[in-house]
């Protein structure tokens, strides 16, 4: 049991700033799926090198952008709920 403590911490460590954070990685490609049939109702596939699609920088960046400023409002709008009106304040009157 003692043995696999520092294995465990290793890989809570290695998850932390996933879950503080929480953001979607942005990826320089995406999968395609194949269309959904009646013998595949899910649309389940293996995923191949045929499957993969490799995106444009400019594309990279854009999304890069779009997820920093998505991310940026959502902070902003969970520091506005959760905040008191005098934490709003001090947090100006530091600034």
């Amino acid at each position: 049991m003692l043995e696999e403590l520092p294995a465990l911490a290793e890989s809570l460590a290695r998850d932390l700033p996933y879950l503080l954070d929480s953001r979607r990685a942005v990826r320089d490609h995406e999968t395609s799926a194949p269309a959904r049939t009646q013998e595949n109702p899910l649309g389940l596939y293996k995923l191949a090198p045929d499957r993969i699609r490799h995106l444009p920088e400019e594309e990279v960046e854009m999304r890069s952008a779009r997820q920093r400023t998505s991310v940026r409002s959502g902070h902003a709008a969970r520091w506005n709920q959760s905040g008191t009106s005098s934490n709003r304040i001090s947090a100006v009157q530091m600034a």
